[in-house]
This record gives C-alpha cells, structure tokens and sequence, in this order.
C-alpha cells in the first residue's frame, strides 16, 4: 500500500494508454504550480531589486511544458503562429531553440545570405506547382476521349464549377 500520492497508474496499474495519460496530465499540474511560484519569486526579486523600470514592463513566464507534453505543446504553438498569433519566441523555445540563437539564425538568414536564400526555390511537386496558365491549383485538365463514365457526368453538369454546388 503507497501513502505517498502517486496514481497507481505510474506504477504499472494503467488498463489503457489514455488511463496513463491522462495520469500524467494530472500530475504535470502539480509541477505547472511549481512553474507559477517560481514566476512570481522571479517577478518579486525582480520588483525588491529594481531590475525592473516603471516605465518598461516585464513578465517572466514559464511554459507548462514537460517531457511528456513536448510534442503537443510545439503543435499547439505552431497552429497559433500559422493563425497570426505573434509567438515565435515561444514556439522557438518549445523547439529548444534559445533567443540569442533564434536572433542569431534571423540575423544570418535575413541579413547576410538574404540574396543566397531568396533564389532558392520550392521543389515542383503536385502539390506546389498550379494547372498551366491558371493559378487555380488543382490537377490538370484532362482530355475528353480519357474520362470515365463518371467523369463525363461531371464535365457535362459542370460540377466541379463552385457556382453549382450546392452546399
């Protein structure tokens, strides 16, 4: 019998992967605590001390991250970055990539092989590259003698135009 307050789950008890997941969600909370009092010591030394000017404001914040977590914690990061969300120095530090060498990658890529990296160019794939003169994407036109049956139903009810969808 354990006194301590570890899930049974850790120890070998889980019946299914979720069980066990969902056990160290649980416990990570207890370590996120951790990271709270930690920021608020940082932010507090930082007040006692003057390290900090009323006229610049500074928040010290620990990401709610663990080992367990590294994974979706980057994803979640990089879907805020691809919706407009100003977190690069966030999803840089979920990617163990410090700020000086995020500013030193920035300074090398933007600044001294600019014109090295601006002739570089995407590989043509299907999924690059558009249909002929278009710029509509997609697979290129086929020939009428090649359609299928269900192809010619499509071509002669112009399916494929958005007008005539029905959604």
């Amino acid at each position: 019998m354990f006194l301590a307050s570890v899930s049974e789950a850790l120890m070998s008890g889980a019946s299914s992967g979720s069980e066990l997941k969902y056990s160290i969600i649980n416990d990570s909370g207890d370590i996120f605590r951790i990271y709270r009092m930690i920021e608020n010591w940082v932010m507090l030394q930082a007040n006692l001390y003057k390290f900090v000017y009323n006229d610049y404001r500074f928040v010290y914040k620990i990401i709610d991250i663990t080992i367990f977590n590294q994974q979706d914690i980057a994803d979640k990061e990089l879907s805020l970055a691809q919706n407009g969300i100003p977190n690069k120095t966030r999803l840089c530090a979920v990617n163990n990539i410090s700020p000086v060498e995020m500013l030193g990658n920035s300074l090398i890529e933007n600044e001294l092989f600019a014109d090295t990296f601006s002739n570089w160019s995407v590989l043509q794939t299907s999924y690059t590259q558009s249909s002929g003169s278009s710029d509509e994407g997609g697979r290129p036109t086929m020939d009428e003698t090649d359609l299928s049956k269900s192809g010619e139903v499509t071509a002669n009810n112009d399916t494929n135009d958005k007008a005539n969808r029905d959604y």
